[in-house]
């Protein structure tokens, strides 16, 4: 399978559903607890990627399930000569916050059944540190290196990208202990080279008829 940092060139060139989707498995645990999570009413919305260059990517609605996560849904869309074609992207996700050391992180976990597409693994969990503009317009996403030295322990556990069965005798960590680990270790490395390896920006979408079509397509 390939390594976070040979599948960084080709992501940067996907749009935005394939990207999430692509990273569904990153790690085998999030942080936080969607249980007793809040989510930030000026994160709610919807939000397209702006590529390097200046040009448009892909979409994503992130819309309140409760006080304490979202639904995040990716939407790939289409301008034509008739009006805004929209196709719902294959990325469906329960999306929590969590605060770490000052920073604020999102975990998305997937909604599917991997078994409806013969997919057996354990479903992965997307997690990135988010940074709102002052102005609520703009937010920047550093994903979580799940290669990051500190997190090999991870690896043993099914769900990770770069899964590796345990040695004999090497006791994988219980998901309690995995979830203390990726905590600790993003507290202890925040700014440090490695830790994320990929960081995407977006912007609010104000565009009166792209939200209605969107709210219609991800709402039905």
């Amino acid at each position: 399978m390939p390594r976070p940092k040979q599948l960084a060139p080709l992501l940067l060139a996907l749009p935005l559903a394939a990207v999430i989707l692509f990273l569904d498995a990153c790690l085998p645990v999030g942080v936080g607890d969607p249980e007793t999570s809040k989510i930030d009413p000026r994160l709610v919305g919807v939000w397209r990627e702006i590529q390097d260059d200046g040009s448009e990517g892909g979409v994503v609605a992130l819309l309140p399930f409760d006080g304490r996560a979202y639904v995040l849904r990716s939407v790939n869309v289409e301008r034509a000569d008739d009006g805004i074609r929209l196709k719902p992207g294959e990325g469906l996700y329960k999306a929590w916050l969590a605060t770490i050391e000052g920073r604020t992180f999102v975990t998305a976990q997937p909604l599917y059944l991997r078994e409806a597409v013969g997919d057996a693994r354990p479903p992965g969990f997307v997690v990135a540190a988010l940074s709102l503009s002052e102005d609520g317009t703009k937010v920047e996403v550093q994903s979580v290196n799940p290669a990051f030295g500190a997190l090999a322990p991870l690896k043993m556990l099914p769900g990770h990208i770069e899964y590796e069965a345990p040695a004999t005798g090497t006791k994988p960590p219980s998901e309690e202990e995995a979830r203390a680990l990726l905590r600790r270790v993003l507290a202890e490395n925040l700014g440090k080279d490695g830790l994320f390896w990929m960081t995407t920006r977006y912007a609010r979408v104000t565009d009166k008829a792209l939200l209605k079509a969107i709210f219609e397509s991800v709402i039905g």
